[in-house]
């Protein structure tokens, strides 16, 4: 059966690795969910740092750069500290190469 008449009965690609090892398939689920949530915040912390709306108002002299500068980094490293080691050393991998 090839793989699009699996999809098509609705069996799909994750159905034969979930017979033969449920802990890789439940592994890959989260991988993807952990990405999936790396994204949205990516996105949100790009969002953040290109509007105009600040959690300090910008009236306040100095103060007013901080959470720019505080926040935008801080956000950076969550995002990189939550990336999957395997994913992680693939593309450092590639980067090494390039």
């Amino acid at each position: 059966m090839s793989l699009r008449e699996r999809t098509r009965h609705g069996l799909g690609i994750i159905e034969p690795c979930l017979r033969q090892r449920p802990s890789l398939a439940m592994r890959k689920t989260l991988i993807f969910i952990v990405i999936l949530f790396l994204f949205a915040l990516v996105v949100a912390i790009a969002a953040y740092a290109a509007s105009p709306i600040d959690l300090i108002p910008d009236f306040i002299p100095v103060v007013s750069y901080l959470d720019d500068i505080i926040i935008v980094p801080l956000g950076i490293a969550l995002v990189i500290k939550l990336i999957p080691a395997e994913i992680m050393a693939e593309y450092r991998a590639l980067a090494s190469a390039a």
